[in-house]
């Protein structure tokens, strides 16, 4: 707000001018301690063992230096990391907290809204900032071996890739071209799948295929 100060003279004597007997002065009054604060994105959607983050952006608008605690609240611990969680600003001064997310538990998955606390050392209220986050129960394949299109020198070749969390897998081979016979391998669950497959014509093209299934889905 504003402080106005005004001060009157007069005198005992008759004035012709009475214009400058008063004086008045504004004082522009600022809060010592102010912050603004960011979160984004406002929503996010990632596949279980997928890794995500979100951005919080601090910035100290007081005429005073601050240090702010940010706290996360509706997420299991375990899922999130903070770059900092202390954070101390000079007047005018910016940061950047990064919120990373790491989710691998199946029964996660859906839509979980949460909320990010700043709150200031100083006399400054707190700010409580909404975002979601959904956890999608698609099986992601990694490390995928042979490679596709490549060309390999033996008849025997091993078959390998990974799965984002622990799941059995399926793989289907069978030749390009003309119906051939379809060779079918099983896995356990697990992360990392292989299957050595034997006795496979020289100078064909094959192709193979590898599904998946777990708790996840």
């Amino acid at each position: 707000g504003d402080l106005v100060n005004q001060a009157s003279v007069s005198t005992v004597t008759n004035e012709i001018d009475l214009g400058d007997n008063s004086r008045q002065t504004t004082t522009r009054l600022t809060t010592g301690y102010a912050f603004e604060a960011e979160l984004g994105p406002a929503s996010q959607t990632l596949n279980l063992d997928g890794a995500g983050s979100y951005r919080l952006q601090l910035r100290n608008t007081g005429v005073l230096a601050d240090g702010y605690t940010v706290e996360v609240s509706g997420l299991p611990p375990e899922w999130f990391n903070l770059s900092a969680s202390e954070v101390p600003l000079a007047p005018g001064g910016e940061a950047e907290v990064t919120l990373s997310i790491l989710v691998e538990d199946c029964a996660a998955s859906g839509s979980h809204s949460f909320q990010v606390t700043i709150t200031p050392a100083g006399a400054a209220p707190a700010q409580t900032l909404e975002s979601q986050l959904t956890l999608a129960a698609s099986v992601a394949f990694s490390d995928l071996r042979p490679s596709v299109n490549e060309s390999v020198g033996s008849p025997d070749v091993l078959f390998a890739w990974h799965t984002a969390f622990a799941a059995a897998s399926t793989l289907r081979l069978y030749p390009v071209g003309p119906p051939g016979e379809e060779q079918i391998f099983t896995t356990p669950a697990g992360l990392a799948h292989a299957v050595q497959v034997t006795g496979l014509d020289r100078n064909t093209v094959y192709e193979w295929q590898v599904q998946a299934s777990s708790t996840c889905g």
